[in-house]
C-alpha cells in the first residue's frame, strides 16, 4: 500500500470524521433565538461533548478496544456513530436537555476518532519523520474542527441544516476509514490489556507527568478559544471591520492559521525535538492568551489568539 496515500486518506477521515465536534458552536447565535439558550447552556452544549470524549476515552481503555477491534474498523464505526447522534439531534432535538445527552454521546464516539487516527497515522511513520506525519494529522483535527463554521459561512442554512452537513461529513469520513484506511507496517503489536491503575501510577514518571500537564494546560486554553470567539466576534462592535462573515472569518484563523501551526510545529518537532518544540508552542499560545488581555480592540485579539500554533507529537 502506498505510504502518501494511507496518510492522506487518515487526514481526511479526520477532516470529515470530527466536523461533528464543535458543530454546535456554529450554530450558537441562532439557537439563542430558537431555543432562548443561554450562555449557560451554551457552556453545556460544548463541555457535554468534552465530558463524552474523556468518558469514552477512558471506556476505550479499559475494554482495550484499541488492541482487540482492528483500528480502521473502529475508526469507521466510531465517525458513523458519531454522525448518526449529530443527525438525531438535527432532526428531533428542540432544547438544551435533549440536546446536552446527545452530545455526550457524540463526544464518546469520537473519542474512537482521533486517537485512533493518531494510531492508524503513526503505524505509517518512522520515528524520523513522526513529528511532521503526526503535524499532518493534528492539522487535520483543527480544519475538522472549523469546518461547521465553513459550511454555516457559504451559506444560508439553518442551524438543523448545518448540523446535517457536518454528520453527512462524518458519514464520508466513515466510508473513507471503511474501504481505504489500513493500518501500517509501524503497527504496534496487540498487547494484552493492561492495568487500568496504569493510568494513575503513570504520573509517577516525570517525563510523562510533564507532558500530560502540559497537554492539560494546552487543551484548557485552546478549547475555550475554539468555544467562544465565534460567538465574541458575534456580539462585539470591533468585528464589524472584519473582512467577509464572522463564521469565515472563524474558519480562515483558527481553521488555515491552526493548520499552518500544526504543520510548523510537526516540522519543528523533527529539526529540534519534540520538547524543545512543545515547550516553545505552549510559551507563545501562553503569550497570546495574555497579550489578547490587553487589547483594546477584538480585531488585535483575534490576530493575537486566532491562530494558536500547532501543538506538537
Amino acid at each position: 500500500m502506498n505510504v502518501g496515500v494511507q496518510r492522506g486518506a487518515i487526514a481526511v477521515v479526520q477532516v470529515l470524521g470530527l466536523a461533528v465536534w464543535f458543530s454546535m458552536s456554529a450554530v450558537v447565535p441562532s439557537l439563542r433565538g430558537d431555543w432562548g439558550l443561554t450562555a449557560g447552556g451554551a457552556v453545556w452544549l460544548t463541555a457535554s461533548v468534552q465530558l463524552g470524549f474523556v468518558a469514552g476515552a477512558v471506556t476505550s481503555t479499559v475494554l482495550n478496544l484499541a488492541d482487540r477491534v482492528p483500528a480502521h474498523r473502529l475508526l469507521a464505526v466510531s465517525a458513523a456513530a458519531a454522525a448518526v447522534c449529530t443527525v438525531v439531534l438535527a432532526l428531533f432535538a428542540d432544547r438544551l436537555g435533549v440536546a446536552a445527552p446527545l452530545r455526550f454521546l457524540t463526544g464518546m464516539f469520537l473519542a474512537g476518532v482521533y486517537p485512533t487516527g493518531m494510531k492508524l497515522m503513526a503505524s505509517w511513520a518512522g520515528s524520523a519523520g513522526r513529528g511532521r506525519t503526526m503535524g499532518v494529522l493534528i492539522a487535520a483535527l483543527t480544519l475538522g474542527s472549523t469546518l461547521p463554521h465553513l459550511i454555516a459561512g457559504l451559506g444560508s442554512l439553518p442551524w438543523r441544516g448545518v448540523l446535517l452537513t457536518a454528520a453527512a461529513a462524518g458519514f464520508a469520513g466513515s466510508a473513507v476509514a471503511l474501504l481505504l484506511v489500513r493500518p501500517g507496517p509501524y503497527a504496534a503489536p496487540t498487547v494484552p490489556a493492561r492495568n487500568a491503575r496504569y493510568a494513575l501510577t503513570m504520573f509517577t514518571e516525570r517525563g510523562p507527568r510533564l507532558a500530560n500537564l502540559g497537554y492539560f494546560g494546552h487543551m484548557w486554553e485552546l478549547y475555550a478559544l475554539w468555544t467562544w470567539i465565534p460567538s465574541f466576534l458575534s456580539a462585539a462592535p470591533a468585528a464589524r471591520g472584519l473582512p467577509g462573515s464572522v463564521e469565515i472569518t472563524v474558519f480562515l484563523s483558527m481553521g488555515i492559521g491552526g493548520t499552518v501551526g500544526c504543520l510548523l510545529g510537526g516540522w519543528g518537532a523533527d529539526r529540534f525535538g519534540r520538547s524543545p518544540a512543545a515547550v516553545t508552542a505552549l510559551l507563545l499560545s501562553g503569550l497570546c492568551c495574555l497579550l489578547s488581555l490587553s487589547s483594546s480592540t477584538l480585531r488585535r485579539r483575534c490576530c493575537s489568539r486566532s491562530a494558536p500554533c500547532g501543538e506538537p507529537p
